[in-house]
């Protein structure tokens, strides 16, 4: 296969587990520059496994790479709405919309300020930054007249007053980014990449 600078990264990925010793060439020689050009986590964990290995390309961690790039490139993940997301690429990259109500969440709040996870880091903008549940305005429009059970095991919905305007959310809206908040947690579980972590940061 011919490469040139513009879709070298690109055929790479195509090439599958298994590469030709002139892939590996081409790779050895431009490889400074592709990982001076790649700064997420997930980048360079797969260029510190090329070193490695004399053959074996993790090509699933590239394919990754240029979803990411793609959805930057195209701003699907920047569209402002609030959906559900399942995907962890889709996650590490959601909008601020949807960051803003899942780190409303206090026990990813509290993973956050522990050093369990980023928090999507800088990218998060705290609008109530040292509160929590119902103190921190995104819980409240997350939560609001929902019905939740609470430690006595009684279903009870709290109403919280005030005027939100247009920051009204509906019960659609809500009920997806809980369902996101819920995927995150069983994420978590797993420890691996961090679904809060927009480089792909793995989980420690």
């Amino acid at each position: 296969m011919n490469f040139n600078e513009g879709n070298g990264l690109a055929a790479y990925a195509r090439f599958g587990k298994m590469a030709s010793s002139k892939t590996l060439d081409y790779l050895r020689e431009r490889k400074e520059r592709f990982r001076s050009s790649f700064v997420s986590e997930r980048m360079q964990r797969l260029f510190n496994d090329f070193d490695t290995s004399s053959r074996r390309l993790n090509v699933e961690l590239l394919a990754d790479e240029i979803r990411i790039a793609q959805r930057r490139e195209k701003r699907i993940y920047d569209d402002g709405h609030i959906k559900y997301l399942s995907d962890i690429l889709d996650i590490q990259h959601a909008n601020y919309q949807m960051r803003s109500l899942i780190m409303s969440d206090t026990e990813l709040r509290r993973m956050s300020r522990d050093g369990q996870i980023e928090g999507w880091s800088s990218c998060y903008k705290d609008r109530d930054e040292g509160r929590d549940g119902f103190r921190h305005r995104d819980y409240r429009r997350l939560n609001d007249n929902l019905y939740k059970r609470n430690d006595e095991g009684v279903y009870q919905a709290r109403h919280y007053y005030e005027n939100r305007g247009a920051d009204e959310l509906t019960l659609t809206e809500k009920l997806d980014a809980l369902r996101t908040i819920d995927r995150i947690k069983s994420l978590i579980k797993k420890r691996g990449e961090d679904p809060t972590s927009l480089n792909g940061g793995k989980l420690t």
